[in-house]
């Protein structure tokens, strides 16, 4: 169960990490347009 946890939190922040991506992407393009 320790490693099918462990491999969730891997996934976890890298949707996160994948989500602030995106949200700051979108900030620069409302301040381009």
């Amino acid at each position: 169960a320790s490693r099918v946890r462990k491999e969730y939190d891997d996934y976890s922040g890298k949707l996160l990490k994948m989500q602030s991506r995106i949200s700051s992407l979108s900030e620069k393009l409302k301040t381009d347009f």
